[in-house]
């Protein structure tokens, strides 16, 4: 479900594969607490929104207030507001509303099951607080407009709390602020599972129960209030230490708690439990499951989150060697540039060998301009001699002049390719959809990416081609559905920023892959390869077989 921007309380939440049974969760009357003022309107009908109208209030009293809100007990039909979630052909009313637009809305059946003003001794009028019971799909906005209304007045919403989510209340939630603490989540659905009743328990798995080895997942409440159930580890043996205790270096032994599809919580005698992430495990992870007794090095420590990460004893080791190999592989790589025609790989590979030293490879043609070639260097000593004195080429032509060809070192060379090839957009305060973007930008070429920064106000579209980089460049703004975006020169913070983007997309979707059958670290086949495999083996009618 969603909250309005102003709103707090009750948010349920699925992890991983309980976002299959999320909507069972959703299932169920909500409770409000919403506090309202008399005497205006506005156009989202709460205090976010900008003043439309004023009427009088003075003649609204106590007991003709009560009479207003009785009327609307029972079923009704309310129409949703322009400024809403819900969708007009594909696209969410709120971005309509924004743009000044207004759309015919059907109105829909909805129960208020109870309604009643509370606090009025804090609450005067025109002020007024009510709780309610209602059925999914009401919006207590519309009801308080038209609380004012039915008075004789206006009205509009100024604060608002879900205090009741179906069977989640506030005192089943998890603060938000421990929303990003994966060890908190974790027991926090154990305690909800414990305390709750229909909520499902997988039939295997590990104590943390976060979509652990049994393939399932997990709900979590979470909202503006509650207490952070299990927030601290629960200890039935010897007292746990303070985080400030460890060092970043040390060697200890632990057992593993929990085992998730990024790793697995480890038990290291510290407060809270530490994270083994996947990608600490080195290039042949060891099988993990519960209780399994294992020795890790501590490669960080935040106090101030109280969290722990982990690493395998030489993982980090062989991490560091696979990248220092790949640094000096692209170290004694060179690129060379604005070469003649007429050249093959065994004469630039000959005229490199004669000045400078052994060539391991030459790279050409692919995606390479016609001019360009990689040549990889047996030694570091001789891509630096290619760099301080670049070759010269016959000319195409008997007479011409030798060509001198220009020398980047690989990683130089990726780098400035890389930004010829990203166009940034300044899209500070827009709404726009990425699709949109992207086919505003296809006219110039074949766009590969598209990534928002909204921390920055920028948009970043990476091109498949330099020439269609280079006409968007061009132009000074981009149309996209009315709205003008200012291009910017691109620079190394924004291609930084760019990078950073997509490492992260990148990671979000490795993510989606091993849940979906891609096996994860553990090696196994993951939730959906029986499907995939039914696929492979039953060609065009794999749909029958399902």
């Amino acid at each position: 479900g969603t909250l309005d921007p102003i709103a707090q309380g009750v948010l349920v939440i699925g992890i991983g594969s309980g976002c299959r049974v999320l909507q069972s969760f959703l299932e169920g009357n909500k409770t409000y607490r919403a506090d309202a003022l008399m005497g205006s309107s506005t156009d989202t009908m709460d205090s976010e929104g900008k003043e439309m109208e004023t009427k009088p209030f003075e003649h609204v009293t106590d007991e003709s207030f009560e009479e207003a809100i009785a009327s609307f007990r029972g079923e009704t039909e309310q129409t949703p507001p322009m400024y809403s979630a819900c969708k007009k052909d594909g696209t969410p009313m709120y971005k309509l509303a924004r743009q000044g637009k207004t759309v015919q809305r059907e109105a829909r059946k909805v129960t208020l099951y109870e309604l009643k003003r509370i606090d009025a001794e804090k609450k005067k009028l025109p002020q007024f607080r009510i709780e309610l019971e209602c059925s999914k799909g009401l919006y207590v906005r519309v009801l308080v407009n038209d609380i004012g209304i039915k008075c004789g007045t206006l009205a509009h919403m100024t604060e608002l709390t879900r205090a009741k989510q179906g069977k989640f209340g506030l005192e089943h939630c998890l603060p938000a602020e421990h929303i990003t603490d994966a060890t908190a989540i974790a027991r926090h659905i154990v305690w909800t599972r414990n305390t709750l009743e229909g909520i499902p328990v997988p039939s295997t798995g590990a104590l943390c129960n976060l979509n652990v080895q049994g393939g399932e997942g997990g709900a979590a409440a979470g909202g503006g209030g509650g207490n952070a159930h299990g927030g601290d580890k629960e200890t039935n043996g010897p007292p746990k230490k303070p985080i400030s205790e460890y060092k970043v270096g040390d060697e200890v032994e632990g057992t593993v708690q929990g085992v998730t599809r990024f790793g697995a919580f480890v038990d290291v005698g510290a407060e809270r439990d530490a994270l083994l992430h996947e990608s600490q495990m080195g290039s042949r992870p060891p099988r993990l499951e519960a209780g399994t007794k294992v020795k890790v090095v501590i490669i960080s420590i935040d106090e101030r989150h109280g969290k722990i990460g982990l690493t395998l004893p030489g993982a980090r080791k062989e991490q560091q060697e696979k990248e220092e190999e790949e640094k000096a592989v692209k170290e004694r790589t060179i690129c060379f540039s604005k070469l003649p025609s007429g050249l093959d790989d065994e004469k630039i590979k000959a005229k490199m060998e004669e000045l400078f030293g052994s060539v391991e490879t030459v790279q050409r043609g692919g995606r390479l301009p016609q001019d360009v070639a990689y040549v990889r260097f047996t030694s570091k000593e001789a891509a630096d001699k290619s760099l301080a004195s670049p070759p010269s080429f016959p000319g195409d032509d008997d007479g011409k002049a030798p060509v001198l060809a220009e020398c980047k070192r690989l990683p130089e060379q990726l780098r400035s390719r890389a930004m010829q090839l990203l166009l940034v957009l300044d899209i500070s305060g827009k709404d726009l959809d990425r699709n949109a973007i992207r086919n505003a930008c296809e006219k110039f070429g074949s766009v590969k990416f598209v990534e928002f920064d909204g921390r920055n106000g920028k948009t970043y579209i990476n091109f498949v081609r330099g020439s269609g980089a280079r006409a968007a460049k061009e132009q000074k703004h981009l149309s996209v559905d009315g709205e003008e975006l200012p291009i910017i020169a691109t620079t190394e913070d924004h291609l930084t920023s760019f990078e950073n983007l997509r490492r992260s997309a990148m990671q979000r979707s490795s993510s989606r892959k091993r849940r979906g059958g891609g096996g994860g670290f553990r090696g196994g086949r993951g939730r959906g390869g029986g499907r995939h495999k039914r696929r492979r083996e039953g060609g065009k009618n794999w749909n029958s077989s399902r």
